[in-house]
C-alpha cells in the first residue's frame, strides 16, 4: 500500500523484474485508512512511513495495523533512530527528536519509545539498530 502511484509502479516493476511469483496486490491507499479487509494481512512491513507521521497520528496508524493483521500476524518496522545522530545529506535533526525540512516531517524514535507504544498490542521478537552508510535507520521487528 502506498499513496503514491509512482511508488507502486516501482514495486510492480521490481516484482516483475525479479520474476517473483507473488500473490501480492499493490494497492493505493493510506496507512491511516487503507483498503485492506479486517485480518487480511499475515505480515505488515513499514520501511519508510511511520517516522514521517506526527505523534498525534500514531493511534490511527496502530488502529489500522491491528485491524488488518491476521491473528499471529507479524509486523516489521524500519524507522529513523535518534541514536543515529546527524547524518549529512539526509535529514539532519539537530537537538530535537524531529525535523521539518522543505515541508517534509521526520521523527527520530528511541527504542524505548517504540517499545512502550507498541508493547500493549505486540510482543517484540527482535529489536536492533542497523547503521548503514549515511542511513539513520532502525529495524524494529514485532
Amino acid at each position: 500500500i502506498d499513496f503514491a502511484e509512482p511508488a507502486l509502479a516501482i514495486a510492480r516493476a521490481w516484482a516483475a523484474q525479479e520474476h517473483l511469483n507473488l500473490n501480492a496486490k499493490f494497492l493505493r491507499g493510506s496507512v491511516l485508512g487503507n483498503p485492506l479487509k479486517q485480518e487480511s494481512a499475515d505480515i505488515a512491513i513499514d520501511t519508510g512511513c511511520f517516522h514521517h507521521l506526527r505523534k498525534n497520528q500514531w493511534s490511527a496508524y496502530l488502529s489500522e495495523l491491528k485491524r488488518i493483521l491476521a491473528p499471529h500476524g507479524l509486523y516489521l518496522l524500519m524507522c529513523f533512530s535518534i541514536a543515529s545522530g546527524d547524518v549529512p545529506k539526509f535529514t539532519p535533526r539537530g537537538k530535537r527528536q524531529w525535523r521539518l525540512r522543505h515541508g517534509h516531517f521526520s521523527r527520530y524514535a528511541t527504542l524505548r519509545e517504540l517499545t512502550e507504544f507498541f508493547s500493549p498490542d505486540f510482543s517484540v521478537i527482535r529489536a536492533s539498530e542497523i547503521r548503514k552508510q549515511a542511513s539513520p535507520l532502525q529495524f524494529h521487528v514485532k
